[in-house]
């Protein structure tokens, strides 16, 4: 029996004494035959670097605080030897320098547009009803001067302006061919008294105006006598009453297509006038917008 016991102890001790074997299975790796060879890696390329210029060190600013500090309340704006005409709420007003404005419309449709003659005492303005109107500045005497009709019967009419010193409007009428940008259009200019409502036609000047140009070809004389036209072909001056005073100054023949027409400019005291036309001796290039140059000429008014 005693050495049945020894035995099982022996056994028990062999056990729990023995160390532990983990088995890990090994992987199979084939073989990669010797006439097989490996590709290399693709070789990276960085970006090239981009370099940026190194900025100076700005000085630092200084803010220098005002001494002076600004008033509570703004001066106002003296409207002292002013006139102005605005709209407000669809009605129109004129001002007269501080005083306070005077409401000229009361009624009807939309006003707009208000010029105002030179002694200030006639406005004349539009309507959303296609008319043009008249009224003087203390809001009596309004009337139609030039009727939805009467410039329906045109293709298209234009506003230049009071005359100096008169209550008479320069209109022109456009009767152009083509639509087509900087195409010549012939112009037949009228007058429109503002304070009758006549309309009476001055003359037919001929070639006077370019399509989408801003000219200055038609150009009333500072004292409010005379107008001077200019075409393709020359310069006329005519009286406000109609008659030919000078004809064909300076003749003209255009060789830019862009610019047709002659500028016109009166001497201030209306003796004369100067006459810029584009000037092909200076001009660097035929196509050049605008004309590199202009040649002047200085005409008296009556010869």
């Amino acid at each position: 029996m005693k050495k049945t016991l020894f035995a099982a102890l022996l056994t028990c001790v062999l056990v729990s004494c023995a160390p532990t074997v983990t088995f890990t299975p090994q992987a199979t790796v084939a073989q990669i035959p010797a006439t097989e060879t490996l590709s290399p890696p693709p070789t990276f390329t960085p970006p090239p670097f981009i370099a940026f210029p190194t900025l100076p060190d700005l000085p630092p600013i200084t803010v220098t605080p005002m001494q002076t500090p600004l008033p509570a309340v703004l001066p106002k704006f003296s409207w002292d030897g002013y006139v102005l005409t605005f709209i407000k709420d669809g009605d129109l007003y004129f001002q007269d320098g501080n005083n306070q404005p005077v409401k000229l419309t009361h009624v009807g449709e939309k006003s707009y547009y208000g010029n105002i003659s030179d002694d200030s005492k006639k406005i004349f303005f539009s309507r959303n009803d296609g008319n043009n109107y008249s009224i003087n500045s203390d809001g009596t005497q309004e009337q139609v001067v030039i009727s939805k009709e009467w410039r329906s019967s045109l293709k298209t009419t234009r506003f230049l302006g009071f005359i100096p010193h008169t209550h008479l409007l320069l209109v022109e009428a456009l009767f152009c061919e083509s639509e087509e940008w900087g195409s010549p259009c012939s112009v037949s200019l009228f007058i429109a008294d503002a304070d009758t409502g006549d309309i009476r036609k001055l003359t037919d000047a001929g070639l006077a105006y370019q399509n989408n140009h801003i000219d200055k070809n038609i150009a009333p004389s500072p004292d409010g006598t005379m107008i001077a036209v200019g075409t393709t072909e020359g310069t006329d001056i005519f009286s406000v009453d109609g008659e030919l005073i000078r004809e064909n100054i300076l003749p003209y023949k255009p060789f830019l297509e862009n610019s047709l027409l002659p500028s016109i400019f009166w001497l201030p005291d209306s003796s004369g006038i100067l006459i810029a036309i584009p000037d092909r001796s200076l001009t660097a290039s035929p196509i050049s917008v605008p004309p590199t140059a202009f040649g002047v000429i200085r005409s008296p008014a009556i010869s």
